[in-house]
């Protein structure tokens, strides 16, 4: 029971930084606490930061491969599903 964002909703409003050359390839960086808090994922930016330091988030990306996110900007693509706690979900589509 997971959300879903798609690219352009998500760089409306947050601060991000693209790298890579190839449209497949773009990676966005976001603050991750703005992302999950305005996502509704998290109540506060605050909660978010408590669960970042905690490791209690990671990415899991569309190769099936983890990322835990240790600090609050975090390069996320396309495919990509963030993962908060045991039990929700928010993916990234295109």
């Amino acid at each position: 029971a997971g959300e879903k964002s798609d690219m352009e909703e998500l760089a409306a409003g947050f601060p991000v930084t693209v790298t890579g050359p190839a449209e497949d390839d773009r990676r966005y960086d976001y603050s991750m606490s703005l992302l999950l808090e305005k996502k509704g994922l998290v109540k506060s930016k605050g909660e978010a930061r408590r669960l970042i330091a905690q490791h209690a988030i990671e990415i899991i990306h569309r190769d099936g491969s983890k990322t835990g996110v240790q600090e609050d900007r975090h390069l996320i693509q396309s495919g990509d599903t963030i993962k908060v706690g045991k039990r929700r979900y928010l993916k990234i589509v295109d």
